[in-house]
């Protein structure tokens, strides 16, 4: 099982390593697509796996030259591989007064 906010730091990782090269639109756009994905409270895995595999084929690459750029690639995907996801619910620390 995999929390959203793992998702999150996975793509940010992603994030950190890609922003090293000059993309052109279509991996940008794909990227995006991705971060909305990541960034939705309730997204489905399938949809974040369809979107990933998508920037995944436009970046092959670079892949092959950039290692740390391929771990986090890497690690995004075995967050991906999980069946379940959940999402930690934020808690209000107030107190009513009657």
């Amino acid at each position: 099982m995999v929390s959203f906010a793992e998702i999150q730091n996975g793509y940010n990782n992603i994030y950190k390593e890609i922003r090293k090269y000059i993309w052109d639109f279509p991996v940008v756009a794909c990227l995006a697509d991705l971060e909305i994905a990541c960034y939705k409270t309730c997204q489905s895995l399938d949809d974040l796996r369809i979107k990933f595999a998508r920037l995944k084929s436009l970046v092959t690459e670079i892949l092959y030259e950039d290692e740390d750029f391929k771990k986090a690639m890497d690690y995004f995907e075995s967050l991906l591989d999980e069946n379940e996801v959940y999402v930690k619910l934020n808690q209000v620390q107030e107190v009513i007064d009657v």
